[in-house]
């Protein structure tokens, strides 16, 4: 006899999501974390143990994502047609981050 494995919408909505609408996710429940009193060292931690890529995070980048999200509370930070023109001045000009930046 086969087990039955239940699935629930959560499971749904993970296979449905997106870079995009997991970002948006993380960055509200580091946000709520925050809120809460967690510590940002162990929010980096949390973050660092589920990091896909083997990412490294810090309590100032935690700091950064709340303040990310208290800025986005209002309004958006860069609306859809400023990134437009922006990337399509960076494809069309070929100017890249690299150039720009400061070299350290």
């Amino acid at each position: 006899m086969s087990k039955k494995t239940k699935v629930t919408i959560g499971d749904v909505l993970d296979e449905m999501s997106t870079p995009k609408s997991r970002a948006g996710a993380s960055v509200q429940r580091i946000y709520e974390m925050s809120q809460s009193g967690l510590s940002d060292k162990i929010a980096a931690l949390l973050m660092e143990e589920n990091s896909a890529n083997n990412f490294k995070y810090t309590p100032r980048e935690v700091k950064t994502i709340v303040k990310l999200y208290e800025d986005c509370k209002t309004k958006v930070l860069v609306t859809k047609a400023q990134a437009n023109v922006i990337i399509k001045d960076c494809k069309t000009y070929g100017v890249h981050k690299s150039e720009v930046e400061d070299k350290k």
